[in-house]
């Protein structure tokens, strides 16, 4: 089983791998796939480092129990107890060395008296001279022993006194029954200074293949605040990837009179309810429960050994003065919590040393999903939605941009156009004015087109190519505000992500490089400039046939000057209103030509931008979705592993 350590690591490593080798991908795309591996390679460090831990601490031969709580719990108390009554290896030698120790120094002050009984005259005058005052030494003497008294393994010294962290290194037990061996490690409080104890508990934990959470009051653990970090918040930190995990409501009894009615009342009892709610709420299907019980005076009926005269031994007289050991452990729970450890845990054991270190394991990599699925859902999916918008955007306002540019160089040319012909109308009307005969009029109606067209074929490119610069420096400034909007939408998302971190997270940052991923978006756009390059012919764009004018009739002779130059002067609208019409006629038709190329060029430019943003942005999408059902796919084989 110590092999899947190397098992996850080498499938972990096949996913990257495999994404290193795929080269079906398109420039565009690479940029997405090495995204998407950067993102996959920082998993996998993280992830090896935690199965580093794991593979440390783990135990899968002895069966671990961890008791841990808030400071003062009373931790410490409740293991002393068990230890006492399940006969715990280390209490055994204790109380042997305890034995012999007590021995040595009854020995050193029965020597003591006897050599001072035995003293000589002569030894007894000898001393008198020097000073020697017997009896001070021996009361000094007696001091010395005391004090080695005091610190012989009485029951009860692992108890704290009261000051926070008391217990700052984990202390192991080991413990037998029928023949199977396991541990109850007893961890650092978590009200302390945690910063101290808190590598100390996260390898105590990570070791732990169930936790019994002890506190001295009933009621469901404290959230914190902007400030401080609250109970609630440790809990899901610490054991966050525990399988089974239980509280304990240590009740406080001091005085025997309490142990003489119901051990809970009402309002407890409403409180632990409060408890098993919240702490379902914390750890969801792995809170199991709690259990009630009181340390303190279970300490007192199991202790053998306590130190005279001390608290523990005067508070432990009083209680075994009006209740037997039996009663003290069965009214105070404690037997009822040993036997669901002999009768439930230690029978299993085995299996439960299986299914705890395989979910701690399947944990680092839910921990992995979660963070890629974060990143996933709160930083990419965003981003490419948020690309797509802008890429719609500039869609439009570059389609909108060539439609103006188009719009308005029409209007400019007509504008021209008929400004020359206003031109040429008021010089003919005033040849007519000047009495002209029909010959010459037609002669001047010719020279007034040719004019015409001569002043069109130079303002005609001038209009196109003015136009067309400016549409170019605008599609250069809408790609440019495109980058710049991307670049923004990356700092927002990145603000607004909050991969949060706790204990059993490695902090991760995307690391999410824009300036790469977006880079080749201002180099788009270039092609517009060929447009100005070709020129434009503007032959025919009038099509005038300057020699198409009617023939005057001849009988205007006939009539009188005023109706022949009202004649000639109608003539000349139709001859000019009608080269006017087909010279609109002919703008119209070479701007469609003109402008199916810039629209088959703003096409390219659109196609480049969706591969440059939108296709880059969805594929790196698609690579990081696959990526996380394949580590699913691992951490769903271990699950059903577990399940064996």
């Amino acid at each position: 089983m110590v092999n899947i350590y190397d098992r996850v690591k080498s499938e972990i490593e096949n996913i990257e791998k495999n994404l290193e080798v795929t080269d079906d991908f398109n420039t565009s795309e690479n940029k997405a796939k090495t995204e998407a591996l950067k993102q996959i390679q920082e998993f996998r460090q993280n992830s090896f480092e935690k199965l580093k831990k794991l593979q440390s601490n783990q135990d899968w031969k002895k069966f671990c129990i961890a008791f841990y709580g808030e400071t003062n719990a009373g931790k410490s108390t409740l293991i002393e107890a068990l230890r006492l009554y399940l006969n715990e290896k280390n209490k055994i030698k204790e109380h042997e060395n305890l034995i012999l120790l007590q021995n040595e120094i009854k020995k050193e002050i029965k020597d003591f008296k006897n050599n001072i009984k035995n003293l000589s005259i002569f030894e007894k005058i000898t001393n008198f001279i020097k000073g020697k005052n017997v009896k001070i030494e021996f009361r000094n003497f007696l001091k010395v022993m005391k004090q080695k008294h005091i610190a012989l393994p009485f029951d009860g010294t692992i108890i704290g006194d009261g000051r926070s962290d008391f217990t700052r290194k984990s202390a192991k037990y080991d413990f037998a029954h029928d023949g199977k061996e396991f541990i109850i490690m007893d961890l650092p409080g978590i009200e302390g200074k945690e910063s101290e104890v808190i590598d100390e508990i996260l390898s105590s934990t990570q070791k732990a293949h169930i936790v019994f959470y002890i506190k001295n009051e009933p009621r469901p653990p404290q959230k914190g605040d902007e400030k401080t970090i609250g109970t609630i918040e440790k809990i899901k930190s610490h054991l966050d990837d525990m399988t089974d995990v239980y509280a304990i409501y240590n009740k406080s009894i001091t005085n025997t009179r309490f142990l003489k009615r119901e051990f809970l009342n009402d309002g407890e009892i409403a409180g632990l309810k409060e408890l098993d709610e919240k702490m379902g709420e914390i750890l969801g299907k792995h809170y199991k429960g709690h259990f009630a019980i009181s340390a303190q005076p279970a300490f007192y009926a199991n202790a053998k050994y306590l130190q005279p005269n001390s608290k523990f031994k005067n508070d432990s007289n009083k209680f075994l003065k009006e209740f037997s050991k039996d009663e003290i452990l069965q009214k105070t729970l404690f037997i009822e919590f040993v036997n669901f450890i002999k009768n439930n845990l230690i029978p299993n054991s085995e299996k439960k040393i299986k299914q705890a270190n395989l979910y701690k394991i399947q944990m680092v990599l839910d921990n992995g999903i979660n963070m890629l699925n974060k990143l996933l859902n709160e930083m990419f999916i965003p981003l490419r939605d948020k690309f797509k918008s802008e890429l719609a955007n500039v869609n439009f306002k570059l389609d909108e941009t060539v439609n103006i540019t188009k719009d308005e160089i029409k209007r400019e040319l007509k504008d021209t156009i008929y400004s020359y012909i206003v031109d040429a109308r008021k010089r003919l009307y005033e040849f007519v004015d000047s009495d002209i005969s029909n010959d010459e009029l037609k002669n001047r109606i010719d020279d007034e087109i040719k004019n015409v067209n001569k002043k069109m074929e130079s303002e005609y490119k001038n209009i196109i190519d003015k136009n067309i610069i400016s549409m170019n420096n605008e599609i250069k400034r809408i790609i440019e505000n495109l980058e710049r909007r991307a670049k923004s939408i990356i700092e927002n998302i990145n603000s607004q992500i909050n991969l949060t971190k706790t204990s059993n997270e490695v902090d991760t940052k995307s690391g999410f490089d824009m300036l790469k991923f977006i880079g080749g978006i201002t180099s788009i756009g270039g092609g517009i400039a060929i447009l100005l390059s070709g020129g434009w012919v503007v032959a025919g764009l009038v099509g005038i046939a300057v020699g198409a004018v009617a023939f005057l009739k001849s009988i205007l002779s006939f009539f009188s000057d005023k109706y022949k130059r009202a004649q000639q002067k109608k003539s000349i609208d139709e001859n000019l209103r009608k080269h006017e019409n087909e010279a609109y006629s002919s703008i119209d038709k070479d701007l469609n030509t003109i402008f199916e190329n810039i629209k088959n060029e703003v096409k390219k430019i659109k196609n480049q931008l969706d591969i440059e943003v939108g296709a880059s942005s969805q594929k790196l999408c698609d690579i990081l979705s696959n990526s996380i059902n394949e580590i699913k796919q691992i951490s769903f084989k271990i699950e059903q592993e577990a399940k064996i």
